[in-house]
Order: structure tokens, then C-alpha cells, then sequence
């Protein structure tokens, strides 16, 4: 965050990502000519099949998206707003966090007094900035802090502590098979995905504090070929993401179309797993190749000084 060019790194990550994301849209779009009305609903594609020209200008616009082409639209949003907190960050990581909490609080609580009849039922493909800023820019501080580094040593001195969490994660998962959230008062509120609400934000934080304490548990096994492979798959995430969006859809078609049942599912699955590794390779051996060339011949030729 202190480098100088920081805001200008930024800047051009959010024009990449726009870029990836525009040319992501106009291969899926086409596909639209093979999916069912039900596909249409899932995928949010109704809208781009029905005014393409419109849906491709809201698209550009951030003010529409199919599935999965929304988080990096986010991303691209959240980027755009970074300098705003890397001012903020270097003035103070807690300026930082206390702009980004009153924000995120004020999201929750405005809506429900403006508007107390509506009924947030987390439903559409749309996320809320002020809301899902919190997931962005508090780790971002959190960082500044080298808080990260604090809890992979807390972690370590307490193994126990990763099985409690994981615990806590399958009981999380148990509950929401089981709807227990719609038990809560003002439910609907407090478990809204759009605006990141309070339940979607402490269970964002238990997943994020389980993933750092298994990461600091499998330390010592990461040379271990499939974290290796995972590795692969997180230095690349946005080449193996955009190019996931189209894949995961085209195979939704096929097997939609073909009917293979839930078997069909798991095959999918694993194709696109096999698939986006194989992306993630090629990528690293693009990066690899790349830094090969920009290497000096005359560095590399030049011998080492001799001791006198």
C-alpha cells in the first residue's frame, strides 16, 4: 500500500478485469441460443435473450450481469473504489476499518427504514457495494496490520483449534440444510446475500479463519503435489474464473440437454475441475516463460566476481 505506484497497479487491475469480464459476456451471450427458459431464469440470462443490445449496454454499465460475470463486475467496482481506501489505509488501517464498518452498517440498517414492507429475500444476482465492501477492505487492513501473519502463529501453537472451526463449519452447513436461519428474528435481514447481513458476514469469517487455519496446519506439506495443483489454480484464479463462466455453461446445456441425472452433475464437475487445472498449467508455464525472456543474456552470461 506505501509503493508509489499502488493506485496506478490498482487502476490498471480494474481495467483488466473490466476488459476479461466484456469479453467473458460476449462469449456467453451466444450461448443463449441453446438454453432453455429455465436455464434463462437460473443463469439470469432472460434479459440478454430477450434485448441483446440493451443487456449487453447494462452490462457494460454494471446494471445487469448473468451468473457468475456479476462477482467479477464486484470485483471490478470494489477496485475501482480502492484508492479511495489505500488514502484511507495509509492515513490509518483503523481509519480504514471504521469508514468501511459505518458503511456496511448503514446498508443494513437503511433499507429496512426506507422501505419496511419490502422482504429481503436474498433472491436476484445483484450484489450491494456498500455492503460486500466490508469482505474487501477489511482483510485489506487487516493486512496492513500483518494480522495475517499473527493468526498463522496462532494457529500453528494450537492444532486443536482447526478441528473446533471445522466443526463449526459442518454445523453451519447442517443448519442451512435444515433452514434454521428462517427461525431468527427478522430472518430475512439478517440473512440477506445481497447486502452481505450480519449472518452472511460472521459466516464469511468463519470460513475465512477455518481456510487460514488448515492453511497453517498443511504448512509443512506444500510441496505436496495436489496443493501444488490448488496453488496453480489460486496464482491464476482469474484466467481459470473467466473461463470457467462459459465452460460451466456450455456444460449445463449439454447435460440439460443430454438428461444424464445427477450422475451427470459429478461428471460435469469433474471436467470443469480437470479442465480449469489444465488452464491454471498452461498458465504457469506462460509466466514462466515469460520471466525466462525478460532475463538479461548479459547477466546471465556475466561470470561471478572471484574472492581476492
Amino acid at each position: 500500500l506505501h509503493r508509489h505506484n499502488a493506485v496506478r497497479k490498482v487502476t490498471s487491475r480494474s481495467l483488466k478485469l473490466y476488459i476479461v469480464n466484456s469479453i467473458t459476456f460476449l462469449v456467453v451471450a451466444p450461448l443463449t441460443l441453446w438454453t432453455s427458459d429455465t436455464t434463462d431464469q437460473l443463469l439470469n440470462l432472460t434479459a440478454l435473450k430477450q434485448a441483446p443490445l440493451t443487456a449487453a449496454f447494462d452490462f457494460l454499465t454494471f446494471r445487469y450481469a448473468p451468473v457468475y460475470l456479476n462477482v467479477l463486475q464486484l470485483y471490478v467496482v470494489l477496485l475501482m473504489l480502492t484508492p479511495i481506501a489505500i488514502w484511507l489505509a495509509r492515513k490509518s488501517p483503523l481509519l480504514l476499518t471504521t469508514t468501511s464498518l459505518l458503511v456496511w452498517t448503514a446498508t443494513q440498517i437503511l433499507p429496512s427504514l426506507l422501505y419496511p414492507d419490502i422482504k429481503f429475500s436474498g433472491e436476484g444476482t445483484g450484489f450491494n457495494v456498500a455492503g460486500w465492501q466490508l469482505a474487501f477492505f477489511l482483510p485489506m487492513a487487516a493486512g496492513t496490520l500483518r494480522m495475517h501473519e499473527r493468526m498463522f502463529t496462532w494457529f500453528r501453537e494450537r492444532p486443536m483449534a482447526t478441528f473446533s472451526l471445522i466443526g463449526l463449519v459442518l454445523l453451519s452447513a447442517v443448519a442451512r440444510h435444515f433452514h434454521v436461519e428462517d427461525r431468527l428474528p427478522y430472518a430475512a435481514a439478517l440473512t440477506n446475500r445481497r447486502f452481505h447481513s450480519p449472518v452472511w458476514t460472521l459466516h464469511a469469517a468463519l470460513i475465512l479463519c477455518t481456510y487460514v487455519a488448515i492453511l497453517a496446519w498443511l504448512t509443512p506439506f506444500m510441496e505436496w503435489r495436489p496443493l501444488r495443483m490448488i496453488a496453480s489454480l489460486g496464482r491464476n484464479s482469474l484466467a481459470v474464473f473467466s473461463t470457467s463462466i462459459p465452460l460451466t455453461y456450455m456444460l449445463l446445456i449439454a447435460f440439460e440437454q443430454a438428461g444424464p441425472g445427477y450422475a451427470g452433475y459429478w461428471i460435469g464437475l469433474a471436467i470443469l475441475l480437470t479442465l480449469s487445472w489444465a488452464n491454471a498449467y498452461w498458465a504457469d508455464r506462460q509466466s514462466a516463460a515469460r520471466k525466462a525472456r525478460t532475463k538479461s543474456p548479459k547477466m546471465a552470461a556475466r561470470p561471478y566476481p572471484q574472492p581476492v
